[in-house]
C-alpha cells in the first residue's frame, strides 16, 4: 500500500494508519478534514471497515466472532503498518565509518515481539521515534501502550515491559533506547 508522503518520503502528517483506523467510525476531525494524507487513508480503510462490520452478527454470536474479527483486524493492520513503515528510517548512532539507520518497521517489530513475552498485558499501539541523547547524538525513544489483565499491577507490569523492550532492542539491534514510555490504556474485559 502506498502512503502519501511529503519531500524525501517523509510522511505527510504525524497520524499513522492505526490512528486513522481508530477514528474511522467517527466523522473526520478538523485535521482529517483538511489533511490529504488522512483523507486518502480514510478512503482506503473504508472497505476494510465495511468488511469487518459485515462479519459481526447478533450479540449472542459476538464473543467468538469478535475474537476472530480482532485477529483478522490485527493481521490486516500489521500488514498495512509493515507496508507503510518499512521505508522510514531512524538514525540510531553515529560511528567513525558513518551513521547507522534502522527501519521503524524493524524497531516496532522488536518492540512487539518483546511485549508479547510479558504475561498480564496486551499490546496496543507502540512505536519508536528519533530523538537525541544527552550529548546531542542520535537516539531512539519508545512509546508502548498496553491493556492490563484484571489483577495485574500497572507499575510492575510497566517495569517488566520496559526491561524486556530495552533488552530486546539492545540484544537484537544494538540499540539502547533513551526512554521506554509505557501507557496503560485499559483493563482487559475478560
Amino acid at each position: 500500500m502506498e502512503m502519501t508522503t511529503g519531500p524525501r518520503g517523509v510522511p505527510a502528517c504525524d497520524r499513522s494508519e492505526e490512528d486513522v483506523w481508530e477514528r474511522l467510525d467517527l466523522p473526520p476531525d478538523g485535521h482529517e478534514a483538511s489533511c490529504p494524507h488522512c483523507q486518502e487513508q480514510r478512503r482506503r480503510l473504508q472497505p476494510l471497515l465495511q468488511a469487518t462490520r459485515g462479519l459481526r452478527g447478533t450479540p449472542e454470536q459476538e464473543t467468538e466472532e469478535d475474537a476472530v474479527l480482532e485477529r483478522v483486524r490485527r493481521s490486516v493492520m500489521d500488514g498495512i503498518r509493515a507496508e507503510i513503515r518499512r521505508g522510514r528510517r531512524i538514525r540510531v548512532r553515529l560511528t567513525p565509518r558513518g551513521p547507522v539507520d534502522v527501519s521503524v518497521y524493524v524497531l516496532n517489530e522488536v518492540i512487539r515481539r518483546a511485549a508479547d513475552t510479558i504475561d498480564g498485558i496486551e499490546l496496543r499501539r507502540h512505536g519508536a521515534t528519533e530523538t537525541t541523547d544527552r550529548d546531542g547524538g542520535p537516539a531512539v525513544a519508545c512509546q508502548v501502550n498496553v491493556q492490563l489483565r484484571p489483577g495485574e499491577r500497572a507499575m510492575e507490569a510497566a517495569e517488566r515491559l520496559r526491561a524486556v523492550v530495552t533488552a530486546s532492542l539492545a540484544d537484537e539491534l544494538g540499540v539502547t533506547p533513551v526512554s521506554v514510555d509505557v501507557s496503560v490504556e485499559d483493563i482487559i474485559d475478560e
